[in-house]
């Protein structure tokens, strides 16, 4: 014998189960034999395996096999309906889309509040914040940014449908992002770099990019503000649900889904529409009573998922409970029709007429599909960041990756920086330091000892988003190029840790007597191996070490330390910082120590001098440490060090 099964509908009963008619026939007949004249378009699966139409005639069914033919008995006036088999094929792809939908907005929560102090541009990660308090990041260089949330929310777009004037909306999620980047003016926003969960952009349908680089004299201005919050798909059907907001509101949009379709299928196997009815009220948030009901009639003859959008304006800005129930519909057979009406979400909207000068800001719009998972999609992206002076104090703002001027912009800024007067600025030491940071050094790309290539010696990407110390600011944006910033008669400066000319002879003529002091120093920790850690650009600004020397030539002890280089994104300038570190704590080092009048000092911070003491030593040269003084006299600290002698070259 043979076991024939045939489904009889693609839709489950009130059992979860599907109609099946089962018949016992006899073995050793044509496939052909089995399958029903009525039937059109059989899908025909024989002990597991399909079997096309072509072979009906030719395969012959030996006993004990099994036989399942997936379509519809036809009778008079009724062929399979594509309508069913449309709705059943539907049916699949609408619970694919809301399952995306509930990844890419899951049951709401209270919204995640940002710290002060916590940045979204750090060792940690780069991650898109969301909530108030952020710091608006300020930008050097090329650098990876996340961005502040500034508006989300889900929207539908396609082909609409309906009747008695009532559309209803082939579901097609489409996802809306605004997002503040930082200060303007910026150059640019490298739209190819764009990524969402680490996924680029060019995976989402119908992406919309807009980007705004903070010019203060256009202005981006919005009458709204809207985040969807998903709501969990809840049957209505199944008895009335209360959505409390979770921020205080003007209007609010209920996303209604009809998960199955909204149809009926007649007794001839054609379709019709269904109404479906609802209602909804409000109040503010844990006061009584509700609002009177609104209901909303839906009718339609969708047998894909239907989306009805059904907002309700004007309230007054507060938190509100909003109550949403299953009324009636029309047509309510179990095997036939569809009707049920799901709770997908709530768009919260607030009425803002916001204007936003001086922020540079990214604007995306794409088709939500799997790649789109997580409460908050993490946007990344990569912008040329803030324009600055250039040279002078006069010239007119644009785009430098000099780490000289990005400083100098910082220090002087009146919106977002120090607000230092140009005049307390020394411009000349600025052009040098910014032609040092341009000279061209010498790359050895495959370790040969041979130079592969030149490449501009000081580079800067920085981002500056954290509360902090300004001085701190400062040095970091220094880190990796030797400058060090000092402020002598009134004017601040920058000083170059390079080979230089010194700038005085220290001798017995012109100390104070009994105060010269010279010892020898050394590292306390005995560092030996040293590392760096940055985000390098040439793997997508991603979390990077660098260490000094390469472990093949490390000691049998090993003593290291870590530095952070928050303004270095090359692999190159990093390691030309370690190797200057470590000579400098690991070469024999002297400490003098002097006392001298004020009129007899010409040296400043970090300038080079030669000595000369004959009852010491003869022929040493060194770098001004640190001084401190009265009105009277001086006293001097030095970092002397043989390696200012002995032909070690700085990077």
């Amino acid at each position: 014998m043979v076991h024939v099964k045939h489904l009889l509908s693609p839709i489950k009963n009130r059992h979860g189960k599907f109609y099946w008619q089962e018949l016992e026939m006899p073995s050793g007949n044509i496939l052909q034999f089995y399958i029903s004249k009525n039937i059109t378009q059989p899908y025909v699966i024989v002990n597991g395996q399909f079997v096309s139409n072509d072979n009906y005639e030719n395969k012959f069914i030996t006993d004990n096999s099994e036989i399942i033919i997936k379509n519809y008995p036809g009778i008079e006036g009724f062929s399979l309906t594509a309508a069913l088999i449309y709705a059943a094929v539907s049916l699949v792809i609408s619970l694919a889309i809301s399952a995306i939908m509930h990844f890419a907005f899951p049951i709401k929560k209270p919204p995640l509040r940002q710290a002060k102090d916590e940045n979204s541009a750090s060792w940690e990660g780069i991650t898109t914040t969301q909530g108030p308090g952020g710091v608006v990041p300020v930008q050097y260089g090329r650098v990876k940014a996340a961005g502040q949330l500034l508006s989300s929310y889900f929207s539908t777009e396609g082909v609409t449908g309906g009747f008695g004037g009532i559309a209803l909306q082939n579901f097609q999620p489409k996802l809306f992002v605004l997002l503040a980047i930082g200060e303007g003016l910026i150059n640019d926003v490298l739209e190819n770099s764009i990524t969402i969960n680490n996924q680029p952009i060019t995976n989402f349908q119908d992406v919309e990019v807009l980007s705004y680089l903070g010019d203060p004299v256009t202005t981006l201005d919005f009458t709204e503000i809207k985040n969807t919050y998903a709501a969990g798909n809840l049957d209505l059907t199944l008895g009335a649900t209360v959505y409390t907001t979770v921020d205080s509101i003007n209007a609010f949009v209920l996303e209604i889904d009809f998960l199955q379709g909204l149809f009926h299928v007649n007794r001839n196997g054609g379709s019709n529409p269904n109404t479906s009815t609802y209602q909804y009220r409000y109040r503010v948030f844990g006061t009584i009573p509700y609002s009177a009901y609104v209901q909303v009639e839906t009718t339609a003859e969708v047998h894909a998922i239907g989306h009805r959008p059904v907002r309700q304006e004007v309230l007054t800005l507060n938190r509100y409970d909003i109550e949403v129930s299953f009324v009636s519909a029309v047509l309510t057979d179990q095997n036939r029709s569809q009707w049920k009406p799901f709770l997908h979400a709530v768009t919260e909207v607030v009425y803002a007429q916001q204007s936003y000068t001086h922020t540079a800001m990214l604007s995306v719009k794409a088709i939500a599909n799997e790649n789109l998972q997580g409460a908050l999609p993490n946007f990344q992206f990569i912008i040329e960041g803030h324009k600055v002076r250039v040279g002078s104090f006069v010239a007119s703002p644009t785009y430098t990756d000099n780490p000289a001027w990005c400083l100098m912009d910082l220090m002087t800024n009146t919106r977002y920086g120090n607000a230092i007067p140009d005049a307390d600025i020394n411009l000349a030491s600025f052009i040098s330091f910014a032609s040092y940071c341009d000279q061209l050094v010498s790359i050895d790309l495959d370790d040969d000892g041979i130079a592969d290539t030149t490449e501009k010696r000081a580079l800067i990407s920085y981002t500056l988003d954290t509360d902090k110390n300004s001085l701190d600011a400062f040095q970091e944006m220094l880190s990796g190029t030797r400058g060090v910033l000092v402020k002598t008669e009134g004017q601040w400066k920058v000083k170059i840790i390079q080979n230089d000319t010194p700038q005085q002879l220290i001798t017995w003529a012109n100390t104070l007597r009994d105060t010269v002091v010279l010892r020898y120093i050394r590292d306390a920790d005995a560092v030996n191996v040293i590392e760096g850690r940055f985000l390098n650009e040439t793997t997508n600004y991603e979390n990077d070490v660098t260490v000094y020397p390469k472990i093949d030539d490390w000691p049998n002890i090993i003593n290291k330390q870590s530095i952070e280089y928050k303004g270095v994104s090359r692999n190159t300038q990093v390691l030309r910082e370690l190797v200057f570190e470590l000579n400098s704590r690991t070469l024999p080092k002297l400490s003098l120590e002097f006392e001298m009048s004020i009129e007899g000092l010409v040296s400043e911070v970090v300038d080079v001098f030669n000595f000369a003491y004959p009852r010491l030593t003869e022929g040493l040269s060194g770098r001004i440490a640190d001084f401190y003084g009265t009105a009277t006299n001086s006293t001097t600290q030095s970092g002397g060090s043989s390696m200012m002698t002995s032909g070690f070259d700085s990077f």
